[in-house]
């Protein structure tokens, strides 16, 4: 069993700066946005990538929403209004009710995420998921204990008819919730394993900050962990490696302490330390989302600062002061080139520089004056 996919999801409204730190700090790794409209929802999605996470769009037009009732409704108006919205920085689309000429508009802008088929129903029998433009398939629309027996046979039939199967279990607003967190672990083990658990909090997203959602949110981090690269894929990954191809990055602490940072294989950042003596502290994630080598320094008032390049090309930072590290990753924005590093360098008893190459390979720098970062700065040409 691999870990799982944590996605939120809750209506636009709810979706803000606030809301997406304390999520991605939960663990969750996507939002699931509704939208009752074509609207682009530019503040939400600058919301999400801002906190590294991934942002779905779920159109629930009622034109191609009301149980399949418009099932052939021609969508092909509507491509100037995704493509916007793809323009704004949504990763995926979702919807439900639709038929088959409307999943291919969807999908020929962005991938496509099924949530029923085309009457609306849920994808028992993933009787058309399987079409080349589905993204992947979703078979169930709650969780019940009392109907795992019907679960079980319906992602059978899934699993033989969708080549792209993969199983997200949504779960509604906990006064539907089934709260028996062992018999919920007992069935994704059953079922052969999630690719996405999606908590589903109609209008306030900020109520899975809440009991009972919390507990459950606990339970299913333990039973399986949380991952950090997508779970569905339109392309075969590349076989896992435990590190990235490249030389750690080290830094002395305060103390003389020798601290260690690597990229795990699932992109997080882990942490090892060799003590002064000579021992060495057990290997600890630092989480993130790295997609280049971290680089680590030892700033003003003996504070170490880290900073990866993330998910969504900006600048990522974390800190530690006496051997306690901040909760948070926090972007400082920036867009660097792929697979490009980042560098840094303490100028002063309060100042400290962070340096990128950016767009037309541009080199750029990031002041950090011990409070507040000056913003990325032009400095240089790619010939310096």
């Amino acid at each position: 069993m691999t870990a799982i996919w944590l996605e939120v999801g809750g209506a636009a409204s709810s979706i803000t700066d606030a809301a997406c730190q304390r999520l991605y700090a939960l663990g969750a790794r996507g939002v699931h946005c509704v939208t009752p409209d074509m609207s682009t929802n530019q503040a939400q999605i600058n919301s999400i990538k801002k906190f590294g996470m991934t942002g779905t769009l779920d159109i629930e037009v009622p034109l191609w929403d009301a149980l399949g009732e418009n099932v052939n409704t021609d969508l092909t108006p509507y491509l100037p209004q995704l493509q916007a919205q793809a323009a704004a920085g949504w990763s995926y689309f979702s919807a439900e009710g639709i038929g088959r000429a409307g999943v291919a508009t969807i999908g020929s802008v962005k991938p496509y995420i099924n949530y029923g088929d085309e009457y609306g129903a849920n994808m028992y029998g993933g009787q058309y998921n399987h079409a080349a433009n589905a993204h992947f398939a979703n078979l169930l629309e709650t969780y019940h204990k009392s109907a795992i027996s019907a679960y079980l046979a319906s992602s059978a039939i899934a699993k033989a008819n969708c080549p792209r199967y993969g199983l997200t279990l949504m779960m509604y607003n906990p006064s539907d919730l089934e709260q028996d967190t062992t018999a919920l672990i007992n069935y994704i083990n059953q079922v052969g394993g999630v690719q996405n658990v999606m908590m589903w909090c109609n209008s306030d997203i900020q109520s899975v900050f809440n009991q009972p959602w919390l507990g459950i949110v606990e339970a299913l981090k333990t039973a399986f962990g949380f991952r950090t690269d997508l779970p569905w894929t339109t392309v075969t990954p590349p076989p896992p490696v435990s590190t990235v191809a490249s030389a750690p990055a080290t830094c002395l602490d305060p103390a003389g302490n020798v601290n260690v940072f690597t990229v795990a294989s699932d992109k997080t950042c882990l942490w090892r330390q060799k003590k002064v003596d000579g021992t060495w502290i057990p290997r600890t994630s630092l989480g993130g989302i790295c997609t280049s080598p971290p680089c680590a320094i030892l700033g003003p008032s003996g504070v170490i600062h880290l900073f990866v390049r993330g998910s969504d090309g900006g600048v990522w930072t974390k800190y530690m002061f006496d051997n306690q590290w901040s909760t948070l990753w926090t972007s400082i924005g920036g867009v660097t080139l792929e697979g490009a590093g980042v560098s840094a360098v303490s100028v002063s008893e309060t100042n400290l520089e962070v340096w990128c190459t950016g767009q037309h390979n541009d080199v750029y720098v990031n002041v950090y004056n011990g409070t507040t970062w000056s913003g990325w700065i032009k400095q240089l040409s790619p010939e310096f």
